[in-house]
């Protein structure tokens, strides 16, 4: 199901190529919708962070809940590659859900938002039309590490997100890169960025060379 202009501008996408995170009116996000066919994808190497090879991250870290999972990944998940690119699968599945409960919102995210996070990143989602609900899976999502700096981590990240609106199934491929920072012995969100490729080559380049998440929500 194709969704109209002005639909999709209600509704929360993943990321930063894109813009904001899942979706919301906040930030340089945009997404598009489709419905991919299935890609082939090699057995992923392993990534390499300043010549370190990491382990694949948990897609699912924290439970099938994105609201108790977001606040479980900000507790367990770890300061190391695979940590950050969980948080940030965490995070996605928790921003691009809707509906959202704003007060929830809110008080999460200010858990999980770094100081310098800009202020179009916190705003809560808009409302969903009346029986819509949409959610981000990471059973088929992509992830990469592109960038070390001190405390902050940067991912570049695919997320499959799927929904319903009007009793009809629609599917949106988000794509972006993620910036997260270690705040007092845990990852915090820094803000998203556009990265150096056009959407839907960095979609492509995800689906065939990024690293899967060993599990999936």
């Amino acid at each position: 199901m194709s969704i109209s202009t002005e639909t999709r501008r209600r509704w929360p996408r993943v990321a930063a190529a894109i813009g904001v995170l899942l979706a919301l009116v906040a930030g340089v996000s945009i997404y598009f919708a489709s419905k991919p066919g299935p890609v082939a994808t090699p057995p992923p190497a392993a990534p390499q962070v300043n010549g370190a090879a990491t382990v694949l991250a948990d897609g699912c870290l924290g439970g099938t809940d994105p609201v108790k999972a977001i606040r479980v990944a900000r507790a367990e998940a770890p300061l190391t590659p695979e940590g950050a690119a969980e948080f940030v699968a965490t995070y996605a599945r928790w921003r691009g859900q809707a509906p959202h409960d704003p007060v929830e919102f809110q008080e999460t995210g200010k858990l999980m938002w770094a100081p310098t996070l800009p202020t179009k990143e916190r705003q809560t989602p808009p409302a969903a039309p009346p029986g819509a609900a949409a959610w981000v899976s990471t059973e088929d999502a992509r992830y990469r590490v592109v960038d070390v700096s001190g405390p902050d981590m940067t991912i570049e990240a695919y997320f499959p997100q799927t929904g319903v609106e009007d009793g009809a199934p629609f599917e949106m491929r988000n794509a972006g890169r993620f910036t997260v920072t270690a705040i007092d012995g845990h990852w915090a969100y820094k803000g998203t960025s556009a990265g150096d490729l056009p959407l839907e080559s960095l979609v492509a380049e995800l689906q065939a060379e990024g690293l899967p998440y060993k599990s999936g929500c």
